[in-house]
């Protein structure tokens, strides 16, 4: 097993498409092909050596570590399939987009469409795990078929827009317009100023106690953490979209 670490170097960049920094990809190079390959930023084509400093080692199982990344990076991540893809920092836009298994796990905030459709694809995050530390932007877990997605801090407006299947777990608030287009899976919310984005809307049903015993069933210490807080709480559920058919449903602690 290897594990690649890529630490960027200082740059001017704004846009950044790292997306061809796959663990699959890295594993049919070596360094110094690795260095010469070229990503465009700015629309410009730049050597991922110019970038960032990269090295090779053993390691107990495949991971790629991306050191010292700001919001310029979009689609880290993309396409991810085993083992651990690990941002140190904040990045950019549609960070896991089309994530097949494995784990990301990002240490700042993401911008938008985090675990969304990759390219023309259909399907967003489909397994796997990613994990975001701070806040994301609009479009997080759209059109999610499997996994889950975990959320520290807030997230934007549309989030589980379209999503078939996963689960969904956020710690802080959530924008406009929440689980629009939402067909099956889970969305889990520990704070309970979100119980008012789900009030007076023909999208949702009306709101029930549940009971919610699967909840320390995850395994991720940061999803733990924030369901943790649902403990010793009395948890509301709606069902969503009531559109499409409403097999889907929210979870978030009843205010007093």
């Amino acid at each position: 097993m290897t594990r690649w670490t890529l630490t960027v170097k200082d740059h001017r960049f704004q846009r950044i498409d790292a997306s061809m920094i796959r663990r699959r990809w890295l594993a049919e190079h070596g360094k110094h092909e690795i260095e010469q390959a070229r990503l465009i930023a700015d629309g410009l084509a730049v050597p991922l050596g110019d970038l960032f400093q990269i090295s090779v080692a053993e390691s107990a199982q495949d991971e790629v570590v991306i050191e010292g990344t700001d919001a310029a990076f979009d689609r880290l991540g993309a396409g991810h399939d085993r083992g651990l893809f690990r941002a140190v920092g904040d990045v950019g836009d549609a960070a896991g987009c089309g994530l097949q298994g494995g784990r990301l796990s990002i240490s700042g905030s993401a911008g938008d469409n985090v675990g969304a459709p990759w390219g023309s694809r259909k399907s967003g995050q489909t397994r796997g795990e990613i994990e975001v530390i701070g806040d994301v932007g609009d479009y997080a877990g759209h059109r999610m078929r499997r996994g889950t997605l975990t959320i520290g801090g807030a997230a934007g407006a549309f989030l589980a827009a379209s999503m078939v299947a996963g689960t969904i777990v956020v710690g802080g608030a959530i924008g406009r317009q929440a689980c629009a287009g939402m067909r099956r899976g889970s969305l889990l919310l520990a704070s309970p100023q979100n119980e008012a984005a789900f009030s007076g809307s023909r999208r949702f049903s009306e709101v029930f106690e549940f009971s919610a015993g699967f909840l320390p069933l995850f395994s991720s210490s940061l999803t733990r953490e924030l369901l943790g807080r649902l403990a010793d709480q009395t948890i509301g559920r709606v069902r969503a979209d009531r559109q499409l058919a409403g097999l889907g449903e929210v979870l978030f602690p009843r205010s007093a």
